[in-house]
């Protein structure tokens, strides 16, 4: 009698690994499955044009108002906080409006985060800008003169062209 509940163990156990190994293995071919799948859809074809030396130019202007716009919305932000806390350092108010002071000093300090934040992205905006604008600059269309071939001989043929230049 005391025999049958660990032969039942022994069924149920060597039935239970039996299934877990196949879970497993299923589950493992499942999800190889799914990633492939979405790794192979998740390619991107690129259908976009090069830009043009008029797009280059286009994207300089707008990067370069939008550059001297932050830079100059961030130093007045700055020197507005800077202001703020100036005016609670002195401020004669005592310990009656420690809270208040502390609010105040701790805008500042934000005012001047948010400014200094807005004065990076203008410089790097304005950098943007001139790279863009050298880019222009260097792509443009010419007529360069080629010799040609033909039955009479050679001739200097006029063949346009785009030019790059890259400078090192």
């Amino acid at each position: 009698m005391n025999n049958i509940p660990h032969r039942l163990f022994l069924i149920h156990h060597s039935i239970y690994k039996t299934l877990k190994k196949s879970a497993m293995k299923h589950l493992l071919l499942f999800c190889l499955l799914v990633n492939i799948s979405l790794f192979s859809l998740a390619q991107k074809h690129s259908t976009r044009k090069p830009l043009t030396r008029e797009d280059y130019l286009t994207l300089s202007k707008s990067q370069k108002q939008t550059g001297w716009i932050l830079l100059g919305i961030g130093t007045a932000v700055t020197v507005a906080g800077i202001l703020v806390i100036n005016d609670v350092e002195n401020s004669n108010s005592g310990l009656e409006d420690l809270d208040s002071d502390l609010a105040q000093a701790a805008g500042g300090a934000v005012l001047i985060g948010a400014g200094i934040t807005g004065v990076v992205f203008g410089i790097v905006k304005i950098t943007q800008s001139g790279r863009n604008a050298r880019k222009a600059a260097d792509i443009s269309f010419t007529n360069q003169r080629v010799l040609q071939a033909g039955y009479k001989g050679v001739a200097l043929v006029s063949q346009p062209a785009l030019t790059l230049k890259i400078h090192l």
